[in-house]
């Protein structure tokens, strides 16, 4: 009997299986404008259009918030629960374009929750198993600059018929932060104006933080015990990204704001360099 799984509150599964969980247009008799399709047809209809440009498409985990995935009509034991009595709520994944480099790829970050859908294009960076989507931008079907299904998905066609030109863009990107050498005093700037943001968004939700406190705590720990990016004398500012995304993942973070958070923290590196202008 298929079921999910959780570890660290989060189930990782495909697409096929995500199928076969509950239907949430049936559960709530319909689905609402901010999300008009079921999650699994919005994240084959990114992948057909993705494959549309001949080039490898790489599929990732699809990652299910344990508190978000409600059980329906069962009340046997929960290791049990029959995989299409799952109603799951909140999820994120990741779906990645191959070609024109082996180091970068052209990726999409999908988020399906009850808030809506959200779409992050840009550059994906390997790095874990973290939903980091560099250099990229939003787009969602809820807020004060949402767009409606439709219109999302024309947008998002656009920037995929035009993929090679903007990957191109990114890792011209990415150059020019590995260029940017950093010393132990512009790091401690770094890091100060990220407490700094983090704490003013703690009094003024209208304020702007590509973290939070705990998130930036964590991503200092990061610099000093990372293996793959070691604090040094000689780091950039692409280490600093390095430092930000290894924590950004789906099981340490809530799945609502994760794509969000990856984005402010792209745009942040990429201000402070000055490549953004």
């Amino acid at each position: 009997m298929k079921t999910l799984t959780f570890e660290e509150l989060v189930a990782t599964i495909d697409v096929d299986t995500l199928e076969e969980t509950a239907s949430l247009e049936l559960a709530y008799g319909g689905l609402p404008k901010n999300r008009p399709v079921e999650h699994h047809q919005c994240i084959r209809q990114i992948k057909s259009m993705l494959e549309k440009t001949g080039n490898e498409v790489v599929e990732n985990p699809i990652y299910i918030s344990k508190r978000h995935a409600a059980r329906v009509n069962y009340k046997g034991a929960v290791e049990l629960c029959p995989i299409e009595n799952y109603l799951c709520q909140r999820l994120v994944t990741k779906i990645d374009l191959k070609g024109l480099s082996k180091e970068y790829s052209t990726s999409i970050g999908i988020s399906y929750t009850e808030k809506g859908i959200q779409l992050a294009y840009g550059m994906n960076v390997w790095v874990c198993s973290n939903l980091n989507v560099f250099g990229g931008e939003m787009y969602q079907t809820f807020g004060s600059d949402r767009l409606e299904y439709n219109t999302l998905i024309e947008v998002l066609e656009s920037k995929i018929e035009n993929h090679h030109h903007w990957l191109e863009k990114h890792i011209e990107y990415t150059e020019l932060l590995k260029a940017h050498k950093i010393g132990e005093k512009e790091l401690n700037d770094i890091f100060g104006r990220l407490i700094q943001s983090a704490t003013e968004y703690n009094t003024n939700r209208a304020a702007v933080a590509p973290m939070n406190i705990t998130q930036v705590v964590r991503t200092i720990e990061e610099s000093h015990k990372s293996e793959t990016n070691p604090l040094s004398t000689d780091n950039n500012l692409w280490d600093v990204m390095q430092w930000g995304t290894s924590i950004l993942k789906p099981k340490t973070n809530d799945m609502a704001t994760l794509l969000p958070h990856t984005n402010k923290w792209s745009n942040f590196v990429l201000d402070y360099s000055g490549a953004s202008n």
